[in-house]
């Protein structure tokens, strides 16, 4: 594996800026990076930033988080911990939880269809917290996440 290059197993095209933080971070640690904790925060700002709705910062976020998934993975991390829903954000406006919790839908929903790509690569998946405040539907999809891959 050349200095430029770090274990990317899926053919994610990577800028030289990228190539280069990620080697940073896989070989400049003096004990290797196993665990990285985020809380998904600022989406709400970002938009603002940018003149989009907040709605579309959430999405954007979530879509990041993905890539992040897939950084970690090509760095060799073994656990990442996301922060994605706190209890402060249930005193938002309806509309915003509402929102949230679509996209929460639909995220879950994406990693369920990849379920081959997540075996293969035998990810944990964790959902915790108190999932009984959650809607129906996203506690389940969580569990079965859960369950699916409770053995990795």
């Amino acid at each position: 594996m050349s200095v430029l290059e770090f274990n990317n197993s899926n053919n994610v095209h990577y800028s030289w800026l990228q190539r280069f933080a990620g080697n940073i971070i896989r070989y400049g640690c003096t004990s290797r990076l196993q665990h990285i904790a985020i809380v998904m925060d600022g989406n709400r700002r970002f938009a603002r930033d940018l003149k989009l709705e907040r709605a579309r910062g959430h999405t954007l976020g979530a879509d990041k988080l993905f890539d992040v998934c897939q950084w970690c993975h090509d760095l060799g991390i073994k656990e990442l911990s996301v922060y994605a829903f706190s209890l402060e954000n249930l005193k938002r406006s309806q509309d915003e939880i509402d929102t949230l919790m679509n996209i929460a839908r639909l995220k879950l929903n994406e990693i369920v269809k990849s379920l081959d790509k997540i075996h293969e690569q035998q990810i944990c998946i964790r959902v915790i917290g108190n999932l009984d405040l959650l809607p129906d539907d996203i506690q389940q999809s969580s569990y079965r996440l859960m369950k699916e891959t409770d053995h990795y």
